[in-house]
């Protein structure tokens, strides 16, 4: 997204060297503001899906640690109760 703010910055620069006497159109700068602002809000929205992404991604650790403790929990479980059916 910087780069393209960049990019967006060298093309005005370029309109306004060539065009230099007579400046760069108000039109040209206008655009040259939208696009500023598209940039910025594309690169906030980013912002929110990549800590939307790490919130997920820890979610899912904790809940693969979680299916860990209770599949060995169960395992144990299945354990206790074939030794009950044993007698024990």
């Amino acid at each position: 997204m910087v780069k393209k703010l960049g990019v967006l910055f060298m093309v005005g620069s370029i309109l306004y060297v060539t065009g230099c006497a007579r400046g760069v159109s108000k039109e040209t700068l206008n655009q040259l503001e939208e696009a500023r602002k598209a940039v910025e809000a594309a690169q906030t929205t980013l912002n929110e899906c990549n800590a939307e992404k790490e919130n997920l991604i820890n979610q899912k650790v904790e809940k693969g640690e979680m299916l860990k403790n209770l599949q060995a929990e169960k395992d144990s479980l299945a354990n206790l109760l074939e030794l009950i059916k044993q007698g024990y």
